[in-house]
């Protein structure tokens, strides 16, 4: 019975989805909360950081980039939409849904042309 518990235990560790940003070349971690909960948006994911601050992360994508032009090719790739734009090079775009939004803005902010892309992230405050 033990050893069955443990290797169920061991196989969903090993295919439980891993999510994260980058911010600053690093990796900040998340930590998945139930998503049941009922949200205003229902294209939104909600997490903790590691600091046990919730966070939902909508369908969008803050990019900042080099040059205005090289934003072009990536809106195709991945479908993107341009939802703001707050100067010639910091741009809010849409994603189709807030995992993608995830998984696009870490592969942008891989990218030599790409100065900075981050999830539009949504920090609860805690007032005093």
């Amino acid at each position: 019975m033990k050893r069955a518990v443990l290797f169920l235990i061991l196989t969903f560790s090993l295919f439980a989805e891993e999510f994260y940003y980058i911010k600053n070349k690093k990796k900040i971690k998340l930590i998945p909360l139930d998503n049941n909960f009922e949200l205003r948006d229902k294209d939104m994911l909600r997490f903790k950081d590691i600091e046990g601050k919730d966070i939902l992360i909508p369908n969008r994508v803050i990019v900042k980039v080099k040059d205005k032009n090289s934003l072009e090719k990536y809106i195709k790739k991945y479908n993107l939409k341009i939802v703001k734009k707050y100067s010639n090079r910091l741009y809010l775009l849409k994603a189709s849904s807030a995992k993608m939004a995830i998984e696009i803005a870490n592969i942008l902010s891989q990218k030599e042309e790409i100065l900075f892309a981050q999830p539009d992230l949504i920090k609860r405050w805690n007032l005093r």
